[in-house]
């Protein structure tokens, strides 16, 4: 009885730390998704400035 008790609780944390990573990864898509589409912004607002376009800013445009 107490080995099953044990199992189950090793089940539980398991559980538990299957579902934090699977939030995290979540969370840093997010992140990700948020931080490339700030960095477009800021290449066209400064495409739209100046006229010129850095080598990364002429990936995240399209090969302007």
């Amino acid at each position: 009885m107490f080995r099953n008790r044990i199992l189950q609780r090793m089940g539980q944390v398991i559980l538990v730390v299957a579902l934090l990573l699977a939030f995290a990864s979540l969370c840093v898509g997010a992140a990700v998704r948020n931080q490339d589409a700030n960095d477009r912004v800021s290449c066209e607002a400064s495409y739209q400035n100046t006229g010129q376009v850095t080598d990364k800013c002429a990936e995240l445009l399209g090969g302007r």
